[in-house]
């Protein structure tokens, strides 16, 4: 009986692609991740382990031939030329033959080694779960916002915010977040990778942003009114916690008083006292600073706060 040829997908390790490049693995990799990020492809798909030299497990990927010519085509035209001649060598080498089992004791190894397989891919899939998550979480950042549009939102400036992320040990020296903030939510890191010049090379540039849930914390927690109007606050000679009779946030005191069970948005208490966004935005720093009102953040977005009256403040 004639055998049956099965021809399995020819796949190049990120390590060999190192090894033929002359590039350091760990530059490799990111290069990949890089690549993946861009065509919005999971990643996970193409992890694989392998044990150095020390039998410790490492990570690596396995391209096919496709990803392999698009990752390399950023790189220089001899770099490109090895992995060409290498990919030929694969494609004209010798195809992985099976043959259909003659007998039932055959039948049955065959049976044992394709559960064992199927196993192995299960414990793979499941080892990479957490790798999946982390890219979820990493490159949807969509509805985030750079580090110099939050500054502004705090009121404070784009240096002096890095610096203060830096000082609270959230982001480290290169002005990335700390891998724990990013899996609490509070930012992510967006990647994007640039080609340039005849000899295609590459620059890598990654950038921090802040979630919603990011700047309702930072606010919360080191700018709880923010740091212009804060200093505002400090320069009025009015003594502290007195509210002037007829001043915005005697007018907003008042409207909040009127149901201390209702909240409002910033938006409501500017159209109901038809004051501006400035007035309104003092008037409200003020009495958070008097603890006079709370705050807390929208559920539908969490850049944006809930007001209304503290129980203590409607007996006053």
């Amino acid at each position: 009986m004639n055998d049956l040829t099965v021809c399995k997908t020819l796949t190049m390790s990120s390590r060999e692609i190192a090894e033929l490049t002359g590039k350091n693995h760990k530059e490799v990799l990111r290069d990949v991740r890089v690549m993946l990020d861009g065509l919005e492809i999971q990643s996970a798909q193409f992890c694989a382990d392998y044990k150095d030299s020390r039998g410790r497990r490492q990570e690596e990927f396995r391209l096919p031939k496709d990803l392999t010519l698009t990752l390399v085509s950023g790189y220089n035209v001899k770099l490109r030329k090895r992995i060409i001649d290498r990919w030929i060598e694969l494609e004209d080498g010798p195809k992985p033959q099976f043959k259909i089992p003659q007998t039932y004791a055959e039948a049955l190894r065959l049976s044992a080694d394709l559960h064992d397989q199927n196993a192995k891919m299960a414990e793979e899939l499941e080892e990479n779960r957490p790798k999946v998550d982390f890219y979820d979480k990493c490159v949807d950042a969509e509805n985030s916002l750079g580090v110099r549009d939050v500054a502004k939102i705090l009121g404070t400036g784009e240096r002096r915010l890095f610096k203060l992320l830096r000082d609270e040990r959230l982001f480290n020296k290169e002005n990335i977040p700390y891998q724990r903030y990013i899996d609490m939510g509070l930012f992510l890191v967006k990647t994007t990778i640039h080609y340039f010049d005849d000899r295609g090379r590459q620059i890598v540039n990654r950038t921090p942003v802040v979630t919603g849930k990011g700047i309702a914390y930072l606010q919360r927690k080191y700018f709880p009114v923010g740091a212009r109007q804060l200093h505002l606050i400090h320069k009025n000679p009015t003594p502290p916690g007195t509210i002037k009779i007829g001043s915005t946030a005697y007018k907003v005191l008042n409207l909040l008083k009127g149901d201390p069970l209702k909240v409002y948005t910033e938006s409501e208490i500017m159209q109901a006292l038809n004051a501006t966004h400035g007035a309104v935005g003092y008037a409200l720093a003020q009495l958070r600073h008097f603890g006079r009102i709370t705050a807390v953040p929208s559920k539908e977005n969490e850049r944006y706060f809930l007001y209304r009256i503290k129980n203590e403040a409607v007996a006053a």
